[in-house]
């Protein structure tokens, strides 16, 4: 049941994502107007399970609502980032970066919940670095000294840098969720914390109000039903598994986009060396996970 939820969560998420980018990149729809068109209709198509729910706690201690702000206010600025890089670049060149957040909540884990880090987490931690090295290293590498380092150039780039930093906010999030969720209930953190990001990017985004016209209403609608499903489903994850645990499987999301953002929205730039180090990013992520157990 587990792993059947790891990878429908995985699936919905890549789904919601990628459409999120065509939708920026057809219409104009800024990362912030975008994010608040995705997540207020999703917290209202959760608001309807979650008041439903026998054990949900909305009545909540000053420190777990401390907890939710500061989740919601990480969340978002993580997403920002995200999805900058989402309206500028490739899916590919974004979502890679989304391998070290299991990385980052293995280092959250242990500093702040004193969870333990294995001989084959750290193995698993080398692979999805040089994975993702790989993946930006140009074919005409080896023509200069310089090359090897493409990479690193590659952080120079605007939306690709925004996508690298966007990692460390959603790391350190996923501790606060998981603190938070175990005392207000899966569905009603998930509708609470859906709702303060959305308002949150619509508050940002209200000084420009003709950023929403033209926007594809039910394209929106179901993307925002892709995201209640997401959602929902990584809290219940987390909730129930080690954080460093659940987040070592989040990179399996990252086939995913390659593979949809490759048959939807035409990104054909070296497919199989993508592939080749998704893969790579995957096996490192693997060895994250069994370290966890």
């Amino acid at each position: 049941m587990y792993l059947t939820l790891v990878l429908f969560n995985a699936l919905v998420t890549a789904a919601y994502l990628v459409l999120c980018s065509k939708v920026m990149k057809e219409s104009g729809l800024s990362p912030n107007a975008t994010i608040a068109a995705v997540h207020l209709p999703a917290a209202a198509l959760l608001a309807i399970p979650a008041f439903l729910q026998p054990h949900g706690r909305f009545a909540v201690s000053g420190a777990v609502l401390s907890w939710l702000a500061i989740t919601s206010g990480l969340k978002l600025l993580s997403k920002e980032l995200a999805f900058f890089g989402y309206a500028n670049t490739d899916v590919a060149d974004v979502t890679v970066w989304s391998a070290f957040i299991p990385i980052f909540g293995l280092l959250f884990g242990v500093v702040m919940l004193n969870e333990r880090v294995a001989p084959v987490e750290l193995l698993g931690t080398l692979i999805v670095c040089v994975s993702v090295y790989l993946l930006f290293l140009k074919r005409d590498a080896a023509r200069g000294p310089l090359g090897f380092l493409s990479p690193f150039f590659a952080l120079g780039r605007g939306p690709v840098l925004a996508a690298v930093l966007s990692v460390v906010p959603i790391a350190l999030a996923s501790v606060y969720m998981k603190k938070s969720a175990l005392v207000m209930g899966e569905l009603p953190f998930s509708f609470v914390s859906t709702l303060l990001i959305g308002l949150g990017a619509a508050v940002i985004e209200s000084p420009r109000p003709a950023a929403y016209r033209g926007v594809p209403t039910l394209g929106l609608l179901g993307i925002a039903a892709l995201f209640a499903l997401a959602q929902a489903s990584w809290v219940a994850l987390m909730t129930h598994e080690r954080v460093a645990h659940t987040v070592a499987f989040q990179p399996l999301g990252i086939v995913f986009q390659m593979a949809l953002a490759y048959a939807f929205l035409g990104e054909r730039d070296t497919p199989v060396k993508r592939l080749a180090c998704g893969t790579g990013i995957v096996a490192g992520s693997a060895l994250l996970h069994l370290g966890g157990r």
